[in-house]
């Protein structure tokens, strides 16, 4: 299984924006929530290219890096996406 879950929105938490926030937002949509506790769970955090942080949560499955990429980048320009060390897995 491949799928993502949004546990932290930092965008959203500094910019005061009018949007609704992006935490809780699985992929696929309908998805349980995955997190720390989930078997096979892995960190990520999705970044712009000045390093300021958008989003963080959890995912499992090999492809589902591709999709939190696409996902950051079309939801809010995130450009860069990390794994739970700090170290870039697309970008």
């Amino acid at each position: 299984m491949d799928a993502f879950t949004v546990t932290d929105d930092y965008l959203h938490e500094t910019q005061h924006t009018f949007e609704p926030s992006a935490v809780g937002r699985t992929w696929p949509a309908g998805t349980d929530l995955i997190g720390k506790d989930t078997l096979g769970a892995v960190r990520w955090h999705a970044k712009d290219d000045d390093g300021e942080h958008y989003y963080s949560g959890y995912l499992v499955g090999d492809q589902t890096w591709q999709v939190v990429a696409d996902w950051a980048e079309g939801y809010a320009g995130a450009t860069a996406v990390f794994d739970g060390r700090g170290a870039m897995v697309i970008g």
